[in-house]
């Protein structure tokens, strides 16, 4: 009885070439949702008291190195994208609620921007990754 033998090429298995071919749409998906969840972080910062943040090019450059990362690090962070988003949504609108029954939304706020600030230095994280 004879054993099969299978000769392939590693590298053609291992690095798809359509991971080097990037279209601008996916760049723009992830900077339209970025700049959104932004402007609920503002948001969230004004009802905490907070001063605006200052620019930092790794936050400004995170759609497109999200773009360009690998694909499970690009999947894992568009769905953690949105997954922020869907928090901070219904968390801003309880912030507006607070302020609207006459409560000081300050505490709550902070403790959402604490934990947007966190979430986000994970997503930055997680773009830097690179194959080795």
């Amino acid at each position: 009885m004879s054993v099969p033998f299978h000769h392939f090429d590693i590298e053609s298995e291992v690095a798809p070439p359509a991971e080097l071919d990037l279209e601008l749409p996916l760049t723009h998906d992830f900077a339209r949702k970025w700049d959104a969840l932004h402007r609920d972080a503002a948001r969230i910062a004004a009802f905490a008291q907070f001063a605006n943040e200052k620019s930092d090019p790794r936050i400004r450059d995170f759609p497109q190195r999200a773009a360009e990362a690998l694909a499970w690090n690009r999947a894992l962070a568009a769905r953690s994208l949105d997954d922020l988003a869907a928090v901070l949504t219904p968390g801003l609108l309880a912030l507006r609620l607070i302020e609207a029954e006459g409560r000081d939304p300050t505490a709550a706020a902070v403790n959402l921007w604490r934990e947007f600030h966190r979430a986000r230095s994970a997503l930055l994280d997680l773009v830097e990754v690179r194959a080795a």
